[in-house]
């Protein structure tokens, strides 16, 4: 029985990592110059749960295709309303770094998409 759970516990963790890869967008790539990214900016706030199991930041970016990109770093920017981006496609510019949280844009640039 102990076999079969530590069998279990290896398939769990194998198909846990390919869909954690699968679902990383592959078209930005983390660069030192700022780059265009087109998308949707979503929440990562939930209601219902508490704040420590809070996101490292507020808003994630995802690609055309629903895949994650990387977490919204806004510091860099003087905004008076970013609520009116949420759920909506936009035009972002900004550098993409990997960090331990994952990857974050440093956004510089943010705006609706024409389409």
């Amino acid at each position: 029985m102990k076999r079969f759970s530590t069998i279990l516990t290896f398939a769990i963790l194998f198909f846990a990592s390919i869909f954690t890869v699968c679902c990383q967008s592959s078209k930005y790539k983390p660069m030192k110059e700022p780059q265009l990214m087109e998308g949707k900016m979503k929440c990562t706030q939930s209601k219902f749960l508490p704040e420590k199991y809070a996101k490292p930041y507020l808003y994630a970016f995802y690609d055309k295709d629903n895949n994650f990109v990387a977490y919204i770093d806004f510091s860099e920017m003087v905004m008076s309303n970013v609520e009116q981006y949420i759920d909506r496609q936009v035009v972002l510019r900004g550098v993409l770094t990997g960090t331990e949280q994952g990857n974050v844009v440093k956004a510089y640039m943010i705006k609706l998409s024409s389409y």
